[in-house]
């Protein structure tokens, strides 16, 4: 596997990482659409949930579905789950998003010679370089 595909990887897990997602105020103006019924915020000890119930066609069948978007305190969205048909599925946690992206970059990180480690790790952000280190010398 290339250093590029690494890279890629990498730069995803950056992104991630950088990324607060959707905002508050984004998702509170979609209750001016038609589809869109109901908008709840509540404060829950060290989260914000943000519960969106909607209106949607499947398959000839209107469902109404439960979207619930959760931050932390800093705004950054950190799980989505959908409530639809009596089942709730996450659709997005970003801890274990992250934690899947660094193991498969330590995977990969495993299979390179020490040169091109060397090289690779001088390219990364410092917070990055150590826990990677530790994972690819184990």
């Amino acid at each position: 596997m290339s250093l590029e595909k690494i890279k890629e990887k990498i730069q995803k897990l950056i992104n991630l990482r950088m990324s607060k997602g959707i905002q508050l105020e984004q998702l509170v103006g979609a209750i001016f659409d038609k589809e869109y019924i109901q908008i709840i915020t509540k404060k829950k000890e060290n989260e914000i949930v943000c519960e969106i119930l909607f209106k949607e066609t499947i398959n000839e069948k209107n469902n109404l579905i439960t979207i619930t978007y959760y931050y932390d305190l800093n705004k950054n969205l950190i799980r989505i789950s959908e409530f639809i048909n009596g089942k709730t599925t996450v659709i997005f946690n970003k801890t274990q998003t992250e934690k899947k992206l660094l193991n498969e970059v330590i995977e990969l990180l495993k299979q390179r010679s020490k040169k091109e480690l060397d090289y690779f790790f001088n390219s990364l952000p410092a917070d990055l370089i150590s826990h990677l280190k530790q994972e690819v010398e184990k």
